[in-house]
C-alpha cells in the first residue's frame, strides 16, 4: 500500500495498522507499507497514522476490507 504524507514540520514515520495492531512502518518518503494478505483474517480494520518530527499524530479514517 503506498501512502502519501506531509507536514510543515516534515513527516517523522507512517505506520499500517491492521485490527488495531501496528503491521508495517516507514520513515522514507514515497512511503510503501506491505503486508501479507493472506495471514490476516478474512475481514480486516486498516487505518494508517502518521507522526510528524514534532511528533504530532494523525489517523486515517478506518476502512473494512475483505478478502475474496
Amino acid at each position: 500500500m503506498s501512502v502519501k504524507a506531509t507536514d510543515a514540520s516534515g513527516i517523522a514515520r507512517v505506520e499500517l495498522l491492521i485490527n488495531g495492531k501496528v503491521v508495517a512502518t516507514d520513515t522514507r518518503a514515497g512511503y510503501v507499507l506491505a503486508f501479507k494478505t493472506t495471514s490476516q483474517k478474512k475481514t480486516i480494520k486498516v487505518q494508517v497514522r502518521a507522526y510528524d518530527k514534532l511528533g504530532n499524530v494523525k489517523y486515517t479514517t478506518t476502512r473494512t476490507w475483505t478478502r475474496s
